[in-house]
């Protein structure tokens, strides 16, 4: 088990854990704890040379590859308040043209988790939260998949756009 009190941050994707994950990849047993705290006013339609594409108590992006947790919790605070940003109990966004399947099975998510992104119609924003996966709007593979398997929410999650208990 790895327990993480304190944030890591990395362009592209911010996590506890990883900033990114590209390519296969397994995780498991693994506990957050702390928070991760992404507060920047760049506003993705004039700058994205700051923007963050996705934060998580675990993993902030995915781009590509076969990637499974299994037995993991999230206590962490994941605060995602720059525009535009995708925030998810473990993993912020999986995005890219590439194939992606996601698995996660007996996870849990015990964390608060926020975003307040751009409003509808300023700028192609994306503003989803979830106690699991943040969003998955960003996956533009037909062959893409994503499977949840006594997987729980139990903590508080607000977006100003989209928002659900586990994706």
């Amino acid at each position: 088990v790895v327990v993480l009190p304190e944030a890591n941050s990395f362009k592209g994707g911010a996590g506890l854990l990883f900033g990114e994950i590209v390519g296969d990849a397994t995780v498991s047993g693994c506990v957050s704890k702390g928070s991760i705290d992404v507060q920047t006013k760049t506003h993705p339609k004039n700058d994205d040379s700051a923007l963050l594409y996705g934060v998580g108590g675990m993993v902030g992006r995915i781009t590509t590859g076969a990637v499974s947790f299994v037995g993991c919790e999230n206590y962490a605070f994941v605060n995602a308040l720059q525009a535009g940003t995708p925030a998810g109990g473990l993993v912020g966004e999986p995005a890219g043209s590439a194939s992606i399947q996601l698995h996660f099975e007996d996870c849990v998510n015990y964390g608060e988790v926020i975003t307040f992104g751009v409003p509808s119609g300023e700028g192609n924003a994306h503003t989803g939260a979830g106690g699991i996966l943040g969003e998955a709007l960003g996956v533009h593979s037909p062959d893409s998949t994503f499977t949840f398997k006594n997987c729980a929410n139990h903590g508080y999650i607000h977006a100003n756009e989209a928002c659900g208990r586990v994706a």
